[in-house]
């Protein structure tokens, strides 16, 4: 393992000494709803940098307070917000800058947005716009507020569109100028009996040469409850069709700042019909722990459709600057885990051989690249006990293999360069890589717990 070091999150930042793990939580982190609990959730920038989030999903949701460890030297920032920071909008790495939004009832039929901004280095928190909007409270004995879709676009404007539900019967779509403060409408007409406000998600990705794009998913559902829908021939199955939206972000803002409106019907990539569902890359089974990195050299990312009748799921490669999709793979069924590294997007498929007279087995791994069929394989040795869990991979070089143990309740990461090395976690432990860019390797793995509650609770 070389001379990667293994460190706990409570010895890089003592404020994080206010919480202890919840071990009473042994619930997946992947539902993230827990009561009296708080998630930590990391993110690494594509300077490989890592944001903590200590952030709470039940019974309200909010960021409670951020960590910032910079992988140059492990320094690492704590932040407590001073205001109920419902979500994390961007996050601008180079200045240490965060943007987040608050939502508060003025009384039963208003509700206040405000922008937050927070500098990490001076500790300085400031609201840089703020507006309200009608809102039926139709459950006044819940104070929770159904959340609407906001999103930064740049550090000085902001997207904001009201989902089509009860509680939001004023529609809105606009983009807000935080310096100039000028709110720019958005035609919500996507095509006959669709628009804007049918949104069902929303992302903001950044690519290659620091490019950034909107991706928009409307149908208002999800996929799992659309193909429930269409094989029980359900009567409440209203929300059929689907589409996938794509729009540079320079493109936008200049056609904002120019225009004064903003046309989205005309950055649709793909459709479905009530046969079918399509999903972005981020929804797929996917690498999300070095997406964020390799991410930044790519000119394309990935979509699905899926069609319900043929029980096939389509994967379609968008070529971002040609504005073209490649259909690179079918599968019959469900998606398998689609992992990606510096050389393209692969499947892995394992195979386990017993060895006789051994508590070991060992385990073969055989990578199969999408696009061109190449495939390569590997060998490790396991416990019986442990199965393959995931293969995280930046680059050839950088990568290690996850194993899982549920009778020992623990997770193995084992080194591909070498493989008699591994770091143990448990159950209610997560872990992230510290990396080192430049010299692509690994320096150290943070170990954190899943769930923490404050000590003074």
């Amino acid at each position: 393992m070389g001379e990667i070091s293994i460190i706990n999150i409570y010895n890089l930042c003592r404020e994080i000494l206010e919480y202890k793990p919840n071990e009473t939580v042994i619930i997946p982190p992947s539902l993230q709803s827990t009561i009296n609990a708080l998630v930590l959730k990391p993110v690494i920038t594509p300077k490989a940098d890592i944001l903590f989030e200590i952030a709470q999903y039940f019974p309200k949701v909010g960021v409670e307070s951020i960590c910032f460890v910079k992988s140059k030297d492990l320094n690492c920032t704590f932040y407590r917000f001073l205001n109920n920071v419902q979500q994390i909008l961007l996050f601008d790495y180079e200045n240490c800058i965060l943007y987040g939004y608050t939502m508060e009832n003025v009384n039963r039929d208003l509700i206040e947005i405000k922008i937050v901004q927070v500098d990490l280095y001076h500790a300085q928190e400031r609201v840089i716009f703020n507006f309200s909007i009608d809102y039926l409270d139709q459950s006044p004995e819940n104070d929770s507020i159904n959340p609407l879709y906001i999103s930064a676009l740049s550090q000085r404007y902001f997207l904001t569109i009201t989902p089509n539900i009860p509680n939001y019967p004023t529609k809105i779509a606009k983009i807000i100028d935080a310096e100039s403060k000028e709110e720019i409408q958005i035609n919500p007409y996507l095509f006959e009996n669709h628009n804007i406000f049918e949104i069902a998600d929303f992302k903001v990705i950044q690519t290659h040469e620091n490019k950034k794009y909107l991706l928009i998913k409307t149908g208002r559902i999800c996929s799992f409850e659309k193909r429930d829908f269409h094989n029980s021939n359900s009567a409440q199955y209203t929300d059929k069709i689907e589409t996938l939206i794509v729009a540079p972000i320079e493109e936008l803002i200049d056609e904002a700042i120019s225009q004064k409106k903003i046309d989205f019907s005309k950055y649709i990539i793909a459709m479905a019909d009530q046969s079918q569902t399509i999903e972005f890359e981020p929804l797929l089974h996917f690498d999300k722990m070095f997406a964020p990195i390799i991410a930044k050299n790519l000119p394309f990312f990935l979509y699905s459709k899926e069609s319900f009748n043929k029980n096939s799921v389509d994967i379609f490669k968008f070529d971002l600057k040609k504005r073209v999709a490649y259909k690179i793979a079918t599968f019959e069924g469900e998606t398998p885990f689609i992992n990606c590294d510096d050389k393209g997007y692969f499947l892995v498929e394992t195979i386990y051989s017993n060895l006789p007279n051994s508590n070991l087995q060992k385990l073969i791994l055989e990578k199969i690249y999408l696009e061109n069929g190449q495939r390569t394989k590997e060998e490790l040795m396991i416990e019986k006990d442990e199965i393959f869990e995931k293969l995280y991979s930046y680059s050839s070089k950088v990568s290690f293999i996850v194993t899982k143990n549920a009778l020992k309740g623990e997770f193995k990461v084992y080194f591909r360069d070498d493989k008699k090395s591994y770091l143990t976690i448990k159950f209610d432990e997560g872990f992230v890589p510290v990396l080192d860019i430049a010299k692509n390797e690994i320096n150290a793995f943070i170990i954190y717990p899943y769930f923490v509650k404050k000590l003074t609770c």
